[in-house]
């Protein structure tokens, strides 16, 4: 599910307003090694997940294949299979995959598809994240099932199943919780529904004893969305928070937060937000952004920005987000595309993300002033290139590295297409650069801002040149955190805002975003005191 602006609109926005405000660097993150699927249609790279699977301190890569198995010409049901790249350093497009695990055939014709890997944090308590895959048998059966990581570990035989029931109607989410009650096991979040009876009901399964509580159950009159996902410890107490989002009639989304504690008591929470439009309901942890010991998250994304929190000690019900960050780069609606970490190795997480409908990922270097401005947008022109993302150390330098898959459409609707999964290398030299190979766009306007510094008692100009006199400009200005502190519109070709201490502006760096028709054009400049 991607977000309903045009292709040309909202990528024209992510370059023209963010990226022209970078500070482009000596370096990107270069291409590191390339994949191709198996054979026509199999959807290589539909899903990404990265760990150190064999404990030999190098992450490892594994990807789903979707469509594995799937026979063109007979119309045979697709099985899927999880590949697991491991780490070495010298991780390139000649690795191959060290070990494998496909779905299979049943007598009567039924399939059991290997289907969605997932990383479930440290179950075990040994130190390392173990790994889930989700198998599969439509009406037959619906099992978790978990490898834990380890020296000998494999994809054969389970050392955990957790086998729920399936009639064909059952929804299930996962989700990665970290240690909620401060036991030193990694929890798991399980959310689904029982649509004939539209029974909500969020779950934690405990790490280590692999014991499910029910969080609460609820039932609603109308269909609703739902998903409870894990923050982070936000308020830097040693226990990781969740938030559980509920999605309701007339597209009205509720978040709370629930704190982690040794107790495992939940019956308090704190409400982020309620929301009336659309978004995507769907949090997620991005480790410690801002170097400041706590823990950041991404709590909704709308048409207008990523909405990013920064933990603290002291959160408020309806406490506004921190940072907004464009173009909007989640993947579908479980944000499945968004991730974290530190691609240039000076010690605070960055942000990643993808939008595979424009076919691009972008980056957000953390800092001890981490602002809204992205520092990098990567394009290919591959079919839902972005579609599936994880980041990890995959050769060992000390820097992560971002895998992007590329799978392609469904078997269905493009059956000639292998899919395809891209790994840029993270480096020390990266601190923001763009990517030459995004698109030419159409003529741009030609803006001006001045005198720049300018005064907060002064007048500042802000000029368009050559510009037709219709349609009348949109001019927005943004702070350093990305939010919209002044908007207006002009006919005229020079726009002056006077006296500015009085229109609300104070000492500090702003953006300038000018639009007439689908030409934008953006400018930086300062507030001296």
């Amino acid at each position: 599910m991607t977000l309903s602006i045009s292709n040309r609109a909202f990528l024209l926005l992510a370059v023209s307003f963010f990226v022209s405000t970078a500070l482009w660097g000596q370096n990107d993150m270069p291409l590191m090694a390339e994949f191709e699927g198996e054979h026509h249609c199999s959807t290589f790279g539909h899903t990404l997940v990265s760990l150190d699977f064999n404990h030999d301190g190098y992450d490892d890569l594994i990807v789903w294949s979707f469509a594995w198995g799937y026979n063109h010409s007979q119309a045979m049901p697709a099985l899927g299979k999880v590949d697991i790249y491991f780490g070495c350093p010298d991780f390139c497009s000649a690795t191959q995959p060290s070990l494998s695990r496909e779905g299979y055939y049943w007598d009567d014709g039924t399939r059991t598809r290997a289907y969605t890997p997932l990383n479930l944090g440290d179950l075990n308590g040994d130190g390392y994240d173990d790994l889930g895959i989700v198998e599969w048998t439509p009406r037959r059966s619906y099992k978790l099932l978990i490898f834990y990581s380890g020296p000998n570990a494999g994809l054969q035989d389970p050392d955990y199943i957790i086998e729920l029931p399936d009639d064909g109607r059952i929804s299930y989410y996962w989700s990665r919780l970290g240690d909620v009650d401060g036991d030193g096991f990694d929890d798991i979040g399980l959310s689904y529904h029982w649509p004939n009876i539209l029974t909500r009901t969020f779950n934690i399964i405990w790490g280590g004893s692999l014991e499910l509580q029910t969080v609460f159950s609820i039932v609603y009159p109308v269909p609703v969305g739902f998903k409870i996902c894990g923050l982070g410890d936000i308020n830097n107490d040693g226990f990781h928070d969740f938030s559980i989002i509920v999605a309701g009639s007339g597209q009205r989304y509720i978040e709370n937060i629930y704190f982690g504690n040794s107790q495992r008591e939940f019956s308090d929470f704190l409400g982020l937000f309620e929301w009336q439009s659309w978004l995507i309901p769907s949090s997620r942890a991005l480790g410690d952004l801002n170097g400041d010991g706590y823990h950041d998250f991404f709590g909704f994304g709308n048409s207008e920005g990523m909405k990013i929190w920064f933990g603290s000690d002291s959160f408020l019900p309806m406490q506004p987000p921190d940072l907004n960050l464009l173009p909007v780069c989640i993947g579908d609606i479980g944000s499945r595309s968004l991730k974290f970490g530190d691609v240039n190795g000076d010690g605070y997480d960055d942000v990643v993300g993808a939008n595979y409908g424009q076919r691009i990922f972008a980056v957000w270097l953390g800092g001890s002033k981490m602002n809204s401005e992205v520092d990098l947008i990567k394009y290919r022109g591959y079919s839902r290139f972005g579609y599936g993302m994880a980041v990890g150390d995959f050769n060992g330098d000390g820097y992560d590295d971002v895998a992007v898959g590329a799978p392609g459409s469904d078997p269905e609707h493009d059956s000639f297409n292998p899919g395809y999964l891209f790994v840029f290398a993270g480096n020390g030299d990266f601190v923001g650069n763009k990517d030459e190979t995004l698109p030419p766009f159409g003529e741009q306007l030609e803006l001006s801002v001045y005198p720049n510094p300018v005064d907060t008692s002064g007048k500042l100009t802000i000029e368009l040149k050559d510009r037709n006199s219709s349609p009348p400009a949109g001019i927005k200005i943004y702070n350093i955190r990305g939010q919209l502190v002044y908007e207006a519109q002009s006919d005229q070709t020079k726009h002056e805002i006077k006296e500015l201490s009085k229109k609300g502006f104070s000492a500090g760096v702003y953006i300038v975003k000018a639009q007439v028709g689908k030409q934008q054009a953006s400018k930086r400049f300062t507030i001296m005191k």
